[in-house]
């Protein structure tokens, strides 16, 4: 009898644990739940109320001050010889288009900034030529349709491609050849394989496309008509020794953004992939740098090409007050300054592409509250309202690869919190942080 009453007492004891155990679990799960809401709360607020800030209204309004002319003034180009911005030269030309990738974390969790990026380009800067957005066709993907796109833009000139598993990545492998011997390659992981596209940009797009404007996903169109009043005057000229443009010149190797011709950048294209598919660069960037610094050393002085820049050296990818560079002025050195992709800074007016990097994000820069506010004063949503800005739980899952296992299009809910420094973050998730054991 004694050993079935302690068996008794000791069964009670185990029910009243985890009765208590799920009802602690319950009260932090609702605890934790009711935080982040008002967390997200908070945020929106904020956003609501710097968008509707008078001074924000000035600098960032597309139609207002940044818009209006005060701070970004139509290009000289297109104002040749008449007051009218709507000249010939603004037209769109039928073999010139804007691309986008969106591959990896940017056809899941971040393929919304894509779109963001082509509703700005069409709805706030005016383009009506064609756009091309080059991406995955996965059953996880989070890329709206061709037809969903179009209806939302309520534009049909945007055409949505997708990239054929293998090719054209792979394409011609076995033949690719680096100074007259067969390179040896070392396996790319995917994300590295996904920067490819760039490349290969004219595989994807029809033959009547000879000139192609890459952007990365990250940014947006500030200003309203700037592509008929600032770009489209001033498409730069290609030639063999010139096959390349990009924001910051050689001297920067950005091919965030750059732009190409099918025919002139055809060498520099094809040799850019075989240098990136040896295995030896972390990213696309080193990789022409190492291809323009062989060709120095080994080529032929008459037959050498450098990178174009859209700018001056000296004048950055900031806002700049020099009227020189904001109206795109040829007699000082500016012919292609509006094609720039400037740094988003909460502080200065809208440019007309506005590159909303990590780094900006910080709250030490323009922040997230502010970030947002943008894209709310650019007419633009993201969808059920999350940040545009990458949290912590987040940027686990993009910089990790853990985006194909992603399944959902929704960010974790934790991602308007833990605000880490990447510098903390990277320590936290490298290998020697996991596995001490390993020499430092």
């Amino acid at each position: 009898m004694p050993r079935v009453r302690s068996s008794y007492k000791k069964s009670s004891r185990t029910c009243r644990v985890f009765l208590l155990s799920c009802c602690l679990l319950t009260f932090v799960v609702l605890s934790t739940k009711r935080s982040l809401s008002e967390l997200r709360r908070n945020h929106l607020a904020a956003v609501e109320a710097l968008s509707r800030d008078a001074r924000w209204k000035t600098l960032h309004d597309p139609k207002g001050g940044g818009g209006g002319g005060a701070y970004y003034p139509p290009s000289k180009l297109c104002r040749s010889g008449t007051n009218d911005t709507r000249t010939l030269g603004a037209a769109t030309p039928g073999n010139f288009g804007f691309v986008f990738g969106g591959l990896g974390g940017y056809a899941r969790l971040e393929a919304f900034k894509c779109v963001l990026a082509i509703e700005s380009l069409v709805r706030v800067a005016g383009y009506d030529g064609d756009v091309y957005f080059i991406t995955e066709n996965i059953a996880s993907s989070c890329v709206p349709s061709q037809e969903e796109l179009r209806a939302r833009l309520g534009y049909d000139r945007v055409h949505v491609v997708y990239v054929d598993e293998g090719s054209p990545f792979e394409k011609s492998s076995d033949a690719e050849r680096t100074n007259g011997t067969r390179s040896r390659r070392r396996p790319l992981r995917k994300y590295l394989k996904d920067m490819s596209i760039k490349m290969d940009i004219f595989d994807y797009l029809p033959k009547r496309i000879e000139i192609a404007a890459w952007y990365d996903c990250d940014v947006v169109f500030g200003v309203h008509g700037c592509a008929r009043n600032n770009l489209m005057c001033a498409i730069p000229e290609f030639s063999h020794a010139t096959p390349m443009y990009t924001s910051l010149g050689s001297a920067g190797w950005h091919v965030g953004s750059f732009m190409v011709h099918r025919v002139f950048s055809a060498k520099l294209l094809r040799e850019w992939k075989e240098e990136f598919f040896t295995g030896r660069h972390i990213s696309d960037y080193p990789a022409i740098e190492a291809l323009y610094e062989r060709q120095e050393r080994t080529g032929n002085l008459l037959k050498l090409w450098d990178i174009g820049h859209f700018t001056r050296p000296r004048t950055g990818n900031t806002y700049s007050h020099d009227w020189s560079v904001l109206t795109s002025d040829p007699s000082a050195g500016e012919m292609y300054s509006a094609w720039r992709d400037v740094i988003f800074d909460k502080k200065t007016p809208n440019s007309c592409i506005m590159h909303l990097t990590t780094g900006r994000c910080s709250e030490l820069n323009s922040g997230t509250v502010a970030t947002d506010a943008l894209i709310r004063s650019l007419g633009l949503f993201t969808p059920g309202n999350v940040r545009y800005c990458s949290g912590t739980p987040r940027k686990v899952i993009l910089q990790q690869g853990l985006a194909p296992s992603w399944k959902s299009c929704v960010p974790p809910p934790a991602d308007f919190v833990f605000p880490l420094k990447a510098r903390l973050l990277q320590r936290m998730i490298s290998p020697r942080h996991i596995n001490k054991t390993r020499p430092s």
